[in-house]
């Protein structure tokens, strides 16, 4: 990549106008990286490298979470249409006809959010309050929801005897060579402040979940991680996750397909990432339909586009600046790749 090009200005904007204190930006094109970028800082004085740590937020539902039922569906030992209530047998609650594909797909018709924390701290605490909470009939209606993936974690655990962490590291990431990834990160970690969890009070993070629901899980005695958010890494290997998607290779052609197309009824979600209409994906402006991807609170977010072939992975630390300008200045910055696209 050539120093000072149009895609490097753009993400260094984003420093100058306030969007965050610095970023890691990557981009694959025909499975070859032609941009790696890091600007800026991650608190004002210690400088952003690529090797920066960032909270991934809710990407860590496609990285860890589906990442892992989706190896669990192509060894055989789990179903996308077996029950919470097959699985989880009378702690299902409300949720025992609800489908793992529906949990997946957002169309469970689960709440957005409630604190968990409020209930107890852990994940059979966090999994009690969300199979009592309020929902609305499964298949009806495509709302967003991290509790799915927070139940999701548990089938996960009943499923292979593993927690989260330890099954996307064994199944998942140590396949795939992404070594950044992890739930306990160490070294330069891009700093949060986080305004709710179970702290009571807004608190300031390095190394700690940015989402309250997530620090709440983490904080039982049994050291749980939650579904919906709490993975930590580089933008470098979230990138590289997002090419073995998008190549097939490494779940396989039909499953990758899976991921890549709508799935759900009503329509937003593929089997892992927002995908078609849904606005949500966090594709710009220029980019077409067929984008799929995903993004996290903390100012994070991966995009996939098939037509061509390419893969975006954006990191930075926004909430520690201000969240609202960079979502907007995501917008400039997809816009300013898509004008690039075969050029870089």
């Amino acid at each position: 990549m050539n120093r000072g090009c149009p895609i490097e200005q753009i993400v260094a904007r984003g420093v100058t106008v306030g969007a965050y204190p610095g970023a890691t930006l990557v981009v694959v094109q025909d499975g070859r990286v032609v941009v790696d970028i890091a600007v800026g800082t991650i608190d004002g004085t210690h400088r952003v490298t690529p090797e920066t740590l960032y909270d991934l937020a809710s990407i860590t539902k496609p990285i860890a979470t589906a990442a892992v039922i989706s190896q669990l569906v192509r060894s055989g030992d789990i179903l996308l249409s077996q029950t919470v209530g097959e699985i989880l047998g009378s702690d299902a609650g409300r949720l025992k006809s609800r489908t793992v594909h529906q949990l997946l797909t957002h169309t469970s018709g689960l709440l957005p959010h409630i604190p968990c924390y409020d209930f107890g701290l852990g994940l059979d605490a966090a999994i009690d309050a969300i199979v009592r909470s309020d929902s609305e009939p499964a298949g009806t209606i495509y709302r967003y929801s991290c509790l799915g993936y927070i139940v999701l974690a548990k089938i996960i655990t009943v499923i292979s005897g593993q927690t989260l962490d330890v099954a996307a590291r064994e199944r998942c990431w140590n396949p795939l060579g992404l070594e950044s990834l992890t739930f306990k990160p160490k070294g330069l970690v891009a700093p949060t402040r986080s305004l709710e969890g179970p702290e009571g009070s807004p608190v300031e993070l390095i190394g700690i979940v940015h989402d309250g629901n997530a620090r709440g899980i983490a904080a039982g005695t049994a050291g749980d991680v939650s579904g919906n958010a709490g993975c930590f890494g580089t933008a470098r290997d979230v990138a590289a996750f997002g090419s073995a998607v998008l190549s097939g290779e490494w779940l396989g052609k039909p499953l990758s397909k899976r991921w890549l197309d709508g799935q759900s009824q009503p329509a937003g979600h593929s089997l892992a990432l927002f995908a078609g209409l849904n606005p949500l994906v966090p594709k710009g402006e220029i980019f077409g339909d067929d984008a799929v991807g995903h993004s996290g609170y903390t100012g994070t977010a991966l995009l996939l586009v098939p037509k061509t072939d390419t893969v975006i992975a954006l990191c930075s630390n926004a909430v520690y600046a201000d969240k609202d300008a960079f979502l907007l200045h995501r917008r400039r910055i997809m816009n300013v790749i898509a004008g690039q696209v075969r050029c870089v």
